[in-house]
């Protein structure tokens, strides 16, 4: 019986603490993989490395597509005027020199972006003060006698109960860390693929693929400052939802904190979309 109440005691202790994760969280939405120091070296060394490698296809798709828009207006007839020729040409040269620095202007930006989460979210901030999350080691307690006062029958459905609010928030701390993942491989792809859209800046009828690139790097960006804002709103919410009041069951705080770790869920998953509306896209 013993082993049943540690093993139960076990599981509450792995229940609570979602809270405690707040601050990994926010240290991998500042890891961006092209700014150096906020990530790992390797993950930098290796963006950087497979981005040379693509930029040589961006030089390429870049002559094509100069070639396609020089091609339409001569059948147009556009290239009549040396004034057509000498914008081609100088458009030529701005599209060469952003493909070539393009690995500098995103890190710029992912820089600008970090120092905002830096400012919403400073170094080992004091979260459980700032949130002033209950002290669960009482109401665990609390639901440990509960435990132990109660015959084997109810021990079992009891076990059950929480076991499932276990799995959920286990679930849960899963699927929040899938989407700070996934934000930071989205910004590797992004990275070492942009010489490739970029190329398009030189052509008239396909320029519109390279701003939609910019604007959607820097949605994925900005996603990280979403996420910084939603972590902090759960906590505030965490504060207010969670301190179950005298008389009130136990376990009205914990469907409370269960209820807010979805909330934080469902946010974050739109996190993404949300940026990219504030981008327009």
């Amino acid at each position: 019986m013993d082993e049943l109440v540690a093993l139960f005691g076990n599981i509450l202790n792995q229940i609570f603490g979602l809270e405690g994760d707040i601050q990994s969280i926010i240290n991998l939405v500042r890891e961006v993989p092209n700014v150096a120091g906020t990530s790992d070296g390797t993950i930098y060394n290796y963006v950087l490395t497979v981005f040379n490698i693509i930029l040589p296809i961006g030089y390429t798709l870049m002559c094509v597509f100069f070639m396609i828009s020089f091609l339409n207006k001569t059948i147009m007839f556009e290239l009549m005027h040396w004034e057509n020729i000498v914008s081609m040409l100088i458009r030529l040269f701005l599209a060469k020199v952003v493909i070539v620095n393009s690995f500098a202007l995103l890190e710029l930006i992912a820089t600008v972006v970090v120092g905002i989460c830096d400012t919403l979210a400073p170094n080992n901030p004091d979260l459980q003060g700032f949130s002033r999350i209950a002290n669960w080691n009482s109401m665990i307690d609390q639901i440990l006698n509960e435990f132990r006062d109660i015959g084997l029958i109810a021990k079992i459905f009891y076990f059950i109960q929480y076991f499932v609010i276990w799995a959920v928030m286990l679930l849960i701390r899963i699927a929040v860390y899938f989407v700070v993942f996934g934000r930071l491989i989205e910004l590797c792809v992004y990275t070492i693929m942009a010489p490739i859209p970029l190329s398009t800046m030189v052509s008239d009828e396909f320029n519109s693929i390279a701003f939609r690139f910019v604007q959607s790097y820097i949605a994925v960006c900005l996603q990280g400052v979403v996420i910084v804002v939603l972590c902090y709103v759960y906590l505030m919410i965490a504060a207010r939802w969670i301190n179950p009041g005298d008389g009130v069951a136990p376990i009205a705080g914990v469907i409370a904190y269960v209820l807010s770790s979805v909330a934080l869920l469902f946010a974050l998953l739109k996190s993404e979309s949300w940026a990219k509306a504030i981008m327009g896209l």
